[in-house]
């Protein structure tokens, strides 16, 4: 069956696909309804190009209702079948809101901070501790959890948030989850909303309906339940090569250009706004990357650009609000070796307790702690 989807999830084949529909849809205009009265070629010509444009809008409006409906990667409302990607949101406000009370330290950020060990960083502070992090996270979602937890009255007396250039670079997509309850806490700008309208044509999305239809409709296979413990801690598996797993994200490690998405920025502001108001002390620090990740990245013309002008906009808000901010791009800041990830990209336990135990000895404001 994986080797069946990974046939169908082939971007070449569905071009295929859909380029022969058309084509032997227009092609049908060719031919006179009455095969013995002749047809001039400049008809023929006038039929086929009618054709095509009729059987394009026909083929485009029934792909952007079936994304539409399945909703395979949860950008609209539609709950027709469950989607096929990942619901680390509705999976971490689930354990959230089993908590019996708040924990004092949270960790925000992405599946890049998300094996940060809850379990040693609470024994060594003496403090409660929960991981808040979800897959894709970014200043939207760290806006709309402090929003979350204001209104249920869950506040923590610290944010531990990573933040990576591709959570705020212009040049990289917001990521979007199904069963989202925190969506209701931020308001989209109107550019991420065209966004989620163009998806309505895009081929990943239209490959993420087929498979979903299959695996869940014709096969019924159903989530395999929340993946992450009560502390919001989850461990990724080692990849069976891992020269090959940091050979993947590199082939994506490119920044285009240095422009930071204003939205996100806003965001960040608004967090830290909000969290003055609830005298809830913040630490940024930059994950680091695996260090051939890394090196691709800083060759790709806009990310040195990016990470300098992120800089720039923290120090500018440094000026406003009290938070500390640390660069761990490079693992070797927190003594890490190359090997210390599960990929390119995510760090493995043993690199995040390097970095807690950094952040631990740098922060006097997590006062009763001491490095591990």
């Amino acid at each position: 069956m994986g080797t069946t989807f990974e046939i169908l999830s082939n971007p070449q084949l569905w071009y295929i696909v859909i380029f022969a529909i058309v084509f032997l849809f227009a092609s049908t205009a060719t031919r006179s309804k009455d095969a013995s009265i002749p047809t001039s070629i400049s008809l023929i010509q006038t039929r086929f190009i009618h054709r095509c444009f009729l059987s394009v809008t026909v083929v485009g409006l029934l792909i952007a209702i079936g994304n539409y409906v399945i909703n395979p990667l949860g950008l609209y409302s539609t709950t027709l079948t469950p989607p096929v990607t990942s619901t680390s949101h509705r999976d971490k406000l689930e354990r959230w809101n089993a908590l019996k009370s708040p924990p004092e330290i949270v960790i925000l950020g992405s599946s890049r901070s998300v094996t940060a060990p809850v379990k040693v960083l609470q024994q060594e502070t003496g403090k409660s501790v929960f991981n808040a992090s979800v897959y894709g996270g970014s200043p939207r979602d760290y806006i709309a959890f402090l929003r979350y937890a204001i209104f249920h009255k869950q506040l923590p007396k610290f944010f531990i948030v990573g933040l990576g250039i591709e959570q705020v670079s212009e040049d990289v997509n917001v990521f979007f989850e199904p069963m989202d309850s925190l969506a209701q806490y931020v308001q989209d700008s109107p550019s991420e909303a065209l966004k989620r309208v163009r998806y309505l044509l895009d081929i990943g999305q239209t490959q993420a309906t087929f498979k979903s239809l299959v695996s869940r409709v014709m096969l019924g296979e159903t989530n395999t339940g929340n993946p992450f413990d009560v502390d919001g801690f989850r461990s990724f598996p080692d990849k069976p090569v891992f020269e090959l797993a940091v050979d993947e994200n590199i082939a994506g490690a490119y920044i285009r250009t240095g422009n930071l998405n204003a939205t996100q920025i806003l965001h960040l502001e608004d967090f830290l706004e909000l969290c003055r108001e609830q005298n809830i002390y913040v630490i940024f620090y930059m994950p680091p990357y695996q260090p051939r990740l890394l090196k691709a990245y800083e060759e790709s013309p806009g990310y040195l650009p990016s990470q300098a002008r992120l800089e720039e906009i923290l120090s500018n808000l440094r000026q406003k609000y009290d938070f500390a901010f640390f660069d761990l791009t490079h693992i070797e800041s927190v003594s890490g070796t190359p090997d210390m990830f599960v990929d390119g990209i995510h760090p493995k336990p043993e690199a995040q307790l390097l970095i807690l135990d950094f952040i631990l000895r740098n922060t006097p404001q997590l006062n009763g702690t001491h490095a591990f």
